[in-house]
């Protein structure tokens, strides 16, 4: 059992998978195979024609779905008309360029310099290294290295300037609405230097940072449970509900004045209820903002994440995600990318 698979995010270009530990072998070897193969060789005609097709049928599909409908409304709303945040549409599938497209899979995938390795798991340490020295060692470094990149342009976004409603009516099943509320999230960068424009990484400005992204994950999870209580439990009303934080659109590196992102609620209710329930979700919101949360919400919040934390460290995907954070922090140049170091300091600052 083993899976690969190359990925482009908003910031960060990734090949990550999963392999049981009999099957490293086949992984570490299709890795070299995604490193080494020319994709635009591989075009055929007839092969490009039917994906094509494919993805002309999954965005018609996705347009008659009614959440991909409602999550990409919420998204256009919140983040503005940025590029990132539009839909594909059908015409825009023909618009693509094929070897326009494989030449730049090639030159993202190419270099294996511009990569940093992290392999977690249950595996003998000495039976892999000669695999990884044999696979991942004998792929060719570019002719023309770039090296690596250490500044990316931010993705443009604007969050609205003041308060926005949407009503959208779809056809469903079932009688049922989904009804979502957004709050901006600016958290002031304490690295930021409004003289010159520029913001210089610290290590107190960055455990500031953190410190404040770790206080919104906590609220959102305290908002979740007064809500749940109130408008399921005290009036029976919704069928779900769930408050999450994210930061996916901020630029990692937070060289801006602000380090954004959103808090979103999320419940599902009667459609005769959506605006009454949103109504007193924004109440209640607006009670915790005057007054804080309780003692006691706040001790509840900190048990339930350290019981989640206990059974999210006994999965491989944990820590390969937490040491991609570490080795992408913006801490890492100061730390000279000594991964001990920054995890002492990330382990420090979230039990603070």
């Amino acid at each position: 059992r083993c899976d690969v698979a190359a990925k482009t995010g908003t910031y960060y270009r990734k090949v990550d998978g999963e392999a049981s530990p009999t099957d490293i072998e086949s992984t570490l070897q299709l890795i070299h195979m995604l490193f080494t193969s020319d994709v635009k060789s591989m075009l055929v005609p007839e092969e490009l024609e039917a994906v094509l097709r494919m993805q002309e049928e999954a965005i018609r599909n996705r347009s008659r779905d009614p959440v991909s409908i409602y999550n990409q409304t919420i998204r256009h709303l919140v983040y503005g008309k940025s590029f990132q945040s539009q839909p594909l549409r059908v015409k825009d599938v023909r618009k693509m360029k094929p070897a326009k497209a494989c030449e730049h899979f090639n030159a993202s995938f190419g270099d294996p310099s511009e990569f940093t390795m992290v392999l977690v798991g249950a595996f003998d340490e000495r039976r892999v290294r000669p695999m990884i020295e044999k696979y991942l060692g004998s792929i060719q470094p570019s002719p023309n290295p770039k090296g690596r990149v250490l500044q990316v342009t931010p993705a443009p976004f604007k969050f609205p300037r003041g308060v926005v409603n949407r009503d959208l009516r779809v056809a469903m099943v079932e009688p049922m609405a989904q009804a979502s509320i957004t709050f901006p999230v600016n958290i002031p960068n304490p690295d930021y230097n409004h003289k010159t424009g520029q913001a210089t990484p610290s290590l107190e400005g960055s455990v500031a940072l953190t410190r404040e992204k770790l206080t919104c994950v906590f609220a959102s999870s305290i908002i979740e449970r007064r809500l749940l209580a109130l408008l399921r439990f005290k009036f029976g009303e919704i069928y779900t509900c769930a408050a999450s934080t994210s930061f996916a659109y901020q630029d990692p590196q937070a060289r801006g004045p602000y380090f954004r992102g959103d808090i979103m609620i999320n419940f599902s209710c009667d459609p005769g209820a959506g605006h009454r329930l949103a109504q007193l979700a924004m109440e209640d919101v607006g009670a915790m903002q005057r007054e804080g949360p309780t003692a006691e919400e706040v001790t509840t919040a900190v048990e339930l994440e350290t019981r989640a934390l206990e059974v999210r460290v006994q999965e491989n995907s944990y820590w390969r995600e937490y040491f991609e954070a570490l080795h992408n922090s913006r801490l890492s140049p100061l730390m000279e990318g000594d991964l001990d170091q920054l995890y002492q300091v990330s382990e420090r600052t979230r039990k603070e």
